[in-house]
This record gives C-alpha cells, sequence and structure tokens, in this order.
C-alpha cells in the first residue's frame, strides 16, 4: 500500500462508521424500548447532530421511566429534552425535570422552527 493512500482509507473508514453510527442511533430512537430510547437519546445528545431532532421530538411527552441500572428513574421525556438541550445549547425556560412539560417541548419545537432551513 502507497503511503499517498492511507489518508483516503482512514477518511473513507471514518465515513463508513459514523455512517453506520447515525444508523444505529437512528434505531434506538424509533425502537419501542423505552431503554434504547434513552440510550438513543444520549448518543444523539453527545453527537449534537440536529439529524436527530424530529425524532427527539415525535412523542416527546412520552412518561415512561428506565429500571434499567445505566439510566435508572430517567424518563424518555427527560432523555429526550436533555438530548435537544445539548444539540441547541440553550435552556428551556423551565427546568428539565422527570415529568412532561409541555412548555418545554414547544420551546425545543419553536426553536428546531427558528433555525431549519426553508427552501
Amino acid at each position: 500500500m502507497k503511503i499517498k493512500s492511507i489518508p483516503y482509507l482512514l477518511i473513507w473508514l471514518f465515513l463508513i462508521s459514523s455512517c453506520s453510527n447515525k444508523r444505529e442511533i437512528m434505531r434506538l430512537l424509533t425502537s419501542s424500548n423505552k431503554d434504547d430510547i434513552i440510550s438513543g437519546a444520549y448518543s444523539a445528545g453527545e453527537s449534537r447532530s440536529q439529524d436527530y431532532v424530529p425524532l427527539l421530538l415525535r412523542n416527546a411527552a412520552d412518561p415512561r421511566r428506565s429500571t434499567n441500572l445505566r439510566y435508572y428513574g430517567i424518563t424518555v421525556y427527560q432523555a429526550k429534552m436533555i438530548a435537544l438541550k445539548k444539540i441547541f445549547d440553550k435552556n428551556p425556560p423551565n427546568k428539565i425535570a422527570p415529568t412532561p412539560d409541555s412548555g418545554v417541548i414547544l420551546f425545543y419545537i419553536h426553536l428546531f422552527d427558528s433555525v431549519r432551513v426553508r427552501p
């Protein structure tokens, strides 16, 4: 293998891994399992990518609470709102508590609508 081709190989490997990571986060966010959704929300928030915002806003008021040791006590709503807070780097008007708050959800809906590129 030539030395010149190594950077191209690394770029190709990075693109392949990021695509599979994105697919995995989307799979988790669309799951019916509450722990999968919470895990996906965490990963989406860490990615800081707005690609996941529509999935995070879908059924955002989900009150199901995790009993998994990793996410014990966190609700699906809470995980999704924390992810949105990380993605937009904006605090909502109310504290993100375990109980769904329509004011927080609407804050992120309006924020997403204002930053979305329109054709």
